[in-house]
This record gives C-alpha cells, sequence and structure tokens, in this order.
C-alpha cells in the first residue's frame, strides 16, 4: 500500500495554479499627494488663505474662521485663550490692521476668541501681508490682512449653509443685474443656551450670544461708466 502511494506521487506531482498566487505589482516609481492646504506662502513671507479650502477642511466646534487658521501659522500668536487679537512678528495685536476690500475695520476682536468677526462663507479670500513692507503702505508696525468679498455675478441663487455646535451661518450670493451682486451673510449663536449656566455664580453674570450680519455689493462698470 505505501509503494502504491509513493508511486501516485511520481505519477501526478502537485502544481499549485497561478490563480491561487497572492497578486503583486512591481512599482518603478511611487508618488505621494496630498490635497493642497487652506494656507498657501506668497513671496516676501506673505499668507493667502482660501476660504473654499479652509470650509472644506477640519473645523473646531464646526467653524472654520479665517483668523483662527492664521492663529496656527508660524510667527502668529494671541495672548491668550480669552483674546481673538493677533500677535504678528512680536508686535502688538493694535498694531495689526483688518480691511475688507482695503476698507479698514477697527477692532474686529470678540472676548474669549472663539469665533472672528469675519463669516468665512461670505468671504473669497484673505492675504496677509507680513511687516516688511514698503513706504506706500499704511501707518501701521505690524502686519495688514486683506480680506475680500465673494460674488456670483450668475443669475441663479446661491450660498452655504453651515450648523456648528456653537453658531450657525446662512450666506446667500445672488447677481440683481449682470453688472451687480449682492452678498448677504448672517450668523447667530447660542452658547449661552448651551453652557451659559457655567460661566454665571452668585457675583457674576455673563451673556455670550452674539449675531453678525455681513453685506457686500458689488458693480461691474463697462465702457461708458468707469473710473
Amino acid at each position: 500500500m505505501g509503494a502504491l502511494w509513493l508511486s501516485s506521487l511520481l505519477l501526478f506531482p502537485h502544481f499549485q495554479s497561478r490563480a491561487e498566487e497572492p497578486d503583486s505589482v512591481r512599482l518603478n516609481e511611487v508618488t505621494v499627494s496630498a490635497s493642497p492646504t487652506a494656507v498657501s506662502k506668497l513671496r516676501g513671507g506673505n499668507l493667502r488663505v482660501d476660504t473654499e479650502r479652509l470650509r472644506r477642511g477640519p473645523r473646531v466646534m464646526g467653524e472654520a474662521d479665517i483668523v483662527g487658521v492664521l492663529k496656527r501659522s508660524g510667527g502668529i500668536t494671541n495672548a491668550s485663550d480669552y483674546g481673538s487679537g493677533l500677535y504678528i512678528r512680536g508686535n502688538d495685536a493694535s498694531h495689526t490692521l483688518f480691511r475688507i476690500d482695503n476698507a479698514p475695520v477697527f477692532f474686529p476682536y470678540r472676548f474669549g476668541g472663539v469665533f472672528s468677526t469675519f463669516n468665512t462663507t461670505h468671504f473669497n479670500s484673505a492675504t496677509l501681508f507680513q511687516s516688511n513692507r514698503d513706504a506706500s503702505s499704511p501707518s501701521r508696525l505690524g502686519a495688514i490682512i486683506d480680506i475680500a468679498p465673494r460674488f456670483d455675478f450668475s443669475k441663479a441663487i446661491g450660498g452655504n449653509v453651515n450648523v456648528g455646535l456653537l453658531a450657525s451661518t446662512l450666506t446667500l450670493r445672488s447677481a440683481l443685474h449682470q453688472k451687480f451682486a449682492l452678498t448677504l451673510s448672517g450668523r447667530i449663536s447660542y452658547i449661552d443656551q448651551i453652557y451659559g449656566r457655567l460661566l454665571n455664580n452668585d457675583a457674576n453674570t455673563i451673556k455670550y450670544g452674539f449675531g453678525d450680519l455681513n453685506v457686500s455689493a458689488a458693480w461691474k462698470p463697462d465702457s461708458i461708466n468707469y473710473v
């Protein structure tokens, strides 16, 4: 019986099917890529924040904040968790100038620093110019942050809705005319309703609830009307 079994192995050897072998691929070159970040570097150490990429990235308590993402950049900090001012390259927060479409915004800070006064969905981008500027710049020792609104000159109405843990925002964009566009944004917080009792005691009563309203209009001149 043992001899018969041995002869069967010699006559019918075992072959493994190629289909049972694990799949393998030889790679001559491997490329690792990642999606672009919301903050990009410009010449001269300046920074640019793309709000569309910022809105699609990770958020803090459901909020994608322009000033919040700048705080995490190199050379930029804030005094404490209870302030929203930006200390850039060692300058005081009062030395930093905020502008919306080149119009200055005075004291755009809020106690607590949880939110900035800028609705991210309302704006298209923010550009931070470091303190190394020429003489044509405004008389500020610190940096300049230019924030540009976003417009939609198409006839359709578009916008964004964001519901976060502490606030909700609604933004609407539309063209009332082919040369005139309007952008409206509103935000309301419900911080007091969530943990207002934790902020109050027998001696003090703190109210943190707030609301924001942003309105921006744009007009495109033609060959007859121009500046």
